[in-house]
């Protein structure tokens, strides 16, 4: 049995808000279920404050639920550091580059952190830079570049050490159509691999571009599938698409070419 590369379970989550003197906690999320083998991938969609980020944070190890488990390669992220090393995260539109150094000296800087020796280094920028066109952004300062060339300078640090399971918040919020072709084409290849690769979105053509269920997010609660059909992923016209069907407190994903993420929602 395939044991899940990614597993939530009943997992609950709040914020405090308010003043101080007069704090309550807000519900985030809301006993969500969700697995996800080796090779699969979920597109997240849902309103803003939805729990999308709050879902991915989780899953990096970057906060704790409430209750709840949260399981990454068998382990809880926010206890083991050998697990979030095998994670790759990309949290917004240029986020955790260095401004004052160029694209190429802040990838060198964090393959380092990954103990990656220097020719390796060399050689893993120079195919990231001709699958996701870097381009001019790697000899420019991070604080002089586009926001699209900052976006694609953090997915080529989330993709440099070659992680398992890949975290990605609006990745392609910033990118024109063509680099966003560029960037489902990098993503698929990792798929196909194997990896993990949860990623969150408003774009419409990210679920179809992967070729990877949606799941939407409503008021904390993961509460549908949509399976884009071959059609989708290719861009032709269609008019098909499968809902997840919900019973009860149950919401069961679909499969799509050959890759199935299951979720299940249970309402406390």
């Amino acid at each position: 049995m395939v044991q899940p590369q990614v597993a939530l379970h009943a997992v609950h989550r709040s914020y405090a808000q308010g003043p101080l003197w007069r704090r309550e906690r807000r519900p985030v999320l809301r006993g969500v279920d969700l697995s996800l083998d080796p090779g699969e991938a979920l597109v997240l969609r849902g309103d803003n404050g939805a729990g999308k980020t709050t879902v991915l944070r989780l899953i990096a190890g970057l906060v704790v639920p409430d209750s709840g488990s949260v399981e990454v390669l068998g382990r809880a992220p926010h206890r083991d550091g050998a697990t979030r090393a095998r994670v790759g995260w990309v949290g917004g539109d240029g986020q955790g580059l260095f401004p004052r150094l160029t694209g190429r000296h802040n990838l060198e800087f964090f393959a380092a952190l990954h103990a990656l020796p220097g020719a390796e280094t060399a050689r893993r920028i120079a195919a990231l830079d001709e699958e996701l066109e870097l381009g001019e952004a790697l000899d420019r300062r991070a604080g002089e570049c586009s926001t699209g060339m900052k976006a694609r300078l953090t997915l080529a640090r989330a993709l440099l050490h070659e992680p398992t399971v890949l975290l990605l918040d609006e990745v392609t919020r910033s990118l024109d159509d063509h680099h966003t072709r560029a960037v489902h084409r990098a993503l698929r290849r990792r798929i196909e691999a194997g990896a993990t690769v949860i990623a969150s979105s408003h774009r419409a053509d990210d679920a179809a571009g992967l070729r990877a269920p949606e799941g939407t997010l409503r008021d904390g609660e993961l509460i549908s599938h949509a399976v884009p059909t071959a059609e989708r992923a290719t861009g032709a016209p269609t008019t098909e698409t499968r809902d997840s069907e919900t019973r009860g407190s149950e919401t069961r994903g679909s499969e799509t070419r050959g890759s199935e993420t299951r979720a299940t929602e249970e309402h406390g």
